[in-house]
């Protein structure tokens, strides 16, 4: 058997057995296969009904920061206010926000990617947070994450892990610009040093800039990927009962059905990542054997 074999098999082996262990997150187990492919999934799922993109969806972040239904609407004014990092945290609700699995953007369009994969996880708060966010707009969105960097992260909190884990979040945005930034100033100790700060707001403004481009005029749609059509079923439901409009809900995404399909399977023209996507259909196919007595079975 060969190394690669081996590794295969011992990652099969626990991502099985955690998904079936009791507290474990099977979201996050699910998330490790799925993040590397997510541009695929949802680039099939949209040419589907929508041929005429120019540019197929990029992933912009995972874990992105969205606000929660209450807080401070980011009108003009407000808006002015942050650039100036006049804003306070009282005034946007402590800064605690919800966020969204994977942030996603084609040409006009940005997408607020959530994975799903038990019913019990379908909860209704997340998902007025992310139609409040479409309401809002790609400017507020870009705005709210701005607010995080420049004075939460790097003005008020710079020496605070929780705050780097933003400034992270910008390095992964940085890493996918061809045109990238210098950002090694991050790593400095600002103590007091006003330089150095402004030389970390220009960075972290200009990978912003660079990432996001004109949020304004950019409509906001939400993706789900779901395992199986009983969590689509409960999705639709929690939709249904909120009484929620549809028009911002673009898709779900079943991962049982695209694991069938052969045109997704034939969609990839590298053959690396051909034979990735393949490792990753067989732990799925594994994760979805919920009916099957698969504890009776010594082969799973």
């Amino acid at each position: 058997m060969k190394k690669h074999d081996n590794f295969f098999e011992m990652v099969k082996d626990w991502t099985v057995n955690d998904y079936r262990t009791q507290k474990a997150k099977a979201e996050i187990i699910v998330d490790m296969m799925i993040s590397e492919f997510v541009e695929e999934v949802v680039e099939y799922k949209l040419n589907q009904n929508e041929k005429e993109r120019k540019n197929k969806p990029k992933l912009i972040a995972k874990e992105f920061p969205i606000s929660r239904e209450g807080q401070l609407k980011l009108t003009g004014p407000i808006i002015e206010r942050i650039k100036q990092g006049e804003i306070t945290s009282k005034e946007l609700g402590t800064r605690q926000y919800a966020n969204v699995d994977y942030l996603l953007k084609d040409d006009n369009t940005i997408y607020l990617v959530e994975l799903k994969t038990t019913d019990e996880s379908v909860a209704g708060e997340q998902l007025l947070n992310m139609v409040c966010t479409c309401k809002a707009g790609g400017e507020s969105l870009y705005y709210r994450f701005y607010d995080l960097v420049v004075n939460y992260a790097l003005k008020e909190k710079p020496n605070d892990l929780k705050t780097k884990k933003y400034l992270y979040t910008l390095k992964f945005m940085n890493d996918l610009l061809n045109d990238k930034e210098d950002i090694s100033c991050f790593g400095e100790v600002r103590d007091q040093n006003t330089e150095l700060w402004k030389k970390q707001v220009n960075a972290a403004k200009n990978v912003m800039e660079k990432t996001f481009g004109n949020f304004k005029g950019c409509k906001i749609k939400i993706i789900y990927l779901v395992l199986d059509s009983s969590t689509q079923g409960k999705i639709i439901k929690e939709k249904n009962d909120m009484g929620l409009a549809l028009d911002c809900i673009d898709q779900i995404v079943v991962l049982e059905d695209l694991i069938k399909c052969k045109e997704f399977t034939n969609g990839f023209k590298d053959d690396d990542r051909c034979n990735l996507w393949k490792d990753t259909e067989a732990i799925l196919k594994l994760l979805l054997q919920k009916e099957r007595l698969w504890f009776m079975d010594d082969k799973s």
